[in-house]
């Protein structure tokens, strides 16, 4: 027979005003933890095969720049727009790029954000330099592949491959 410790806790937790009940069932539920992300998996889920979607139809952010990290990229070249500001940016939050993540980077007047999701055959992202004649031929008019563009140019598009999900970063017309 296992046996548990008391809840030495409760007692304290039993004293706290309404407002301190409050605060500690929202942190502890994770409400409190800061800004919320830039942009969701569920909102790139919403994208239809075959369709494209404007970033700002996905986000309520209004980036200047928008660029997309691959899988192993740590940086933004440095022919793209903004590219020093925004890899300073990366460098002092401690981006480390990974196999197995992707990341979009939001770079505004004020600050540079970036969220980052994992690749799966759900969802993943097609580098721009891998997207030969075949995956262009797939990509829905108006969409340039791209690394980086304008916040109000930026979307995406998204498509089967090898079964296989992508979304395909770019500018749309």
């Amino acid at each position: 027979m296992t046996t548990h410790a008391p809840l030495t806790w409760l007692p304290w937790c039993t004293r706290l005003s309404g407002l301190g009940a409050i605060v500690l069932a929202l942190t502890l539920s994770g409400c409190l933890e800061g800004d919320p992300p830039i942009l969701t998996k569920d909102a790139l889920d919403g994208i239809s095969v075959g369709g494209t979607a404007r970033l700002a139809d996905l986000t309520p952010e209004r980036p200047d720049t928008v660029c997309v990290l691959y899988p192993y990229h740590t940086t933004v070249p440095p022919d793209e727009p903004e590219s020093d500001r925004i890899n300073r940016a990366l460098a002092d939050d401690g981006y480390r790029g990974d196999e197995m993540e992707w990341t979009i980077v939001f770079a505004g007047k004020n600050a540079v954000k970036h969220a980052s999701f994992r690749r799966t055959g759900g969802l993943d992202i097609m580098a721009s330099h891998e997207a030969g004649p075949q995956i262009r031929a797939m990509i829905p008019d108006g969409l340039t592949p791209a690394g980086c563009t304008t916040g109000a140019q930026a979307g995406f598009a998204k498509l089967v491959w090898h079964e296989r999900t992508y979304l395909v970063f770019g500018r749309l017309d």
